[in-house]
């Protein structure tokens, strides 16, 4: 059926031609399908996508100067998701596949860049042997765009990662460590502190 535009109380409305009933409304132009969709009955916009399946729904990338969030309605008695990071590409294999977020700084002779991503696989590269564990990996860099590195990890069952990317403990750290506190071992009965190599008692 065949919808026509009009206007009432300075708002444009889109209508069907024969029972004047709302209707939805899809703007393109030649080279470009598809181009925004408005679904009237479910009440979401689709931009470059006729089906949209969210309040709006994007096909491509989306670039903004800032990115704010609200929800007016949050639990008091729960957390509330107000930024979810989805994807999907099949059965996950024994090479790890991940989503990110990528943070980049630069200005007109330098850049920084580091990320923070999600990593899942089939195989022990982080330790376990679960495609269900959400192994969280933060990458750094001391030197330009795209050369960043794994610096610490938090795997899926809770073991931490700093300069090794597969920790065997609860902590597993590659490198020195410095502490300006004091080091508390073990539970009020006592713990102990296991040396691997005799030249380290130093």
């Amino acid at each position: 059926a065949q919808s026509y535009v009009g206007m009432s109380s300075g708002k444009l409305l889109v209508y069907n031609q024969y029972d004047n009933a709302a209707a939805d409304l899809e703007l393109r132009t030649k080279s470009f399908d598809n181009a925004i969709f408005i679904d009237n009955s479910a009440q979401k916009i689709g931009i470059g996508d006729t089906t949209p399946s969210a309040k709006l729904d994007v096909a491509g990338d989306i670039k903004s100067s800032e990115l704010y969030i609200y929800d007016s309605a949050i639990s008091s008695n729960s957390t509330t998701d107000l930024l979810t990071l989805e994807g999907y590409n099949g059965d996950v294999g024994s090479t790890p596949q991940a989503i990110a977020i990528k943070f980049l700084n630069s200005d007109t002779n330098s850049s920084a860049t580091a990320s923070i991503r999600m990593a899942v696989v089939n195989d022990t590269d982080y330790g376990d042997n679960d495609e269900n564990a959400s192994n969280l990996i933060f990458a750094t860099s001391n030197s330009p765009e795209g050369t960043f590195t794994d610096k610490m990890i938090i795997t899926g069952r809770g073991d931490v990662g700093i300069g090794n990317i597969s920790p065997t403990h609860d902590l597993t750290v590659q490198g020195d460590i410095s502490a300006s506190g004091t080091l508390y071992m073990g539970s009020p009965e006592g713990g102990q502190v296991t040396f691997l190599d005799e030249d380290s008692l130093t």
